[in-house]
């Protein structure tokens, strides 16, 4: 192969690769919520579910995000972003939740559906009050 035609190669590959990259970045990243915790409790407000159905809380003090869905019935989950396997921050996509480390899934409910992870995630209760869901640790 000539030089000039391999630099075209490369730099149409380039291209390519910079164009995809760019398609990736479409996708609306998580909303994330800094809180702290005040006596066992975590306040989110509930007018961040105006647009989503999913907000990452992320607290000084805890290692992991918690991942606080809203439910199609307007109920709350909260679930403990920390694989059961081996105490890795997990992933979020909207079929569930990843860990990067060993390949572990879980459902959008925490249960496992693909190992080597053994247990389910970590959940609390999260209630509606008055304007804000309160996450119970």
């Amino acid at each position: 192969m000539h030089r000039r035609d391999f630099i075209k190669a490369g730099c149409g590959l380039c291209a390519t690769g910079l164009l995809l990259n760019s398609l990736t970045g479409c996708v609306p990243a998580q909303q994330v919520y800094k809180s702290d915790i005040n006596d066992k409790k975590i306040i989110v407000p509930s007018s961040l579910f105006s647009q989503t159905t999913l907000v990452l809380v992320r607290i000084k003090k805890l290692q992991y995000d918690i991942a606080l869905r809203q439910l199609p019935d307007k109920s709350y989950s909260a679930i403990l972003l920390r694989c059961s396997h081996f105490a890795n921050p997990l992933d979020v996509s909207s079929k569930g939740y990843t860990c990067s480390l060993h390949g572990s899934l879980f459902s959008n409910e925490g249960q496992v559906k693909k190992g080597p992870a053994e247990h389910n995630l970590k959940t609390y209760t999260a209630l509606a009050e008055d304007n804000n869901i309160v996450i119970y640790l």
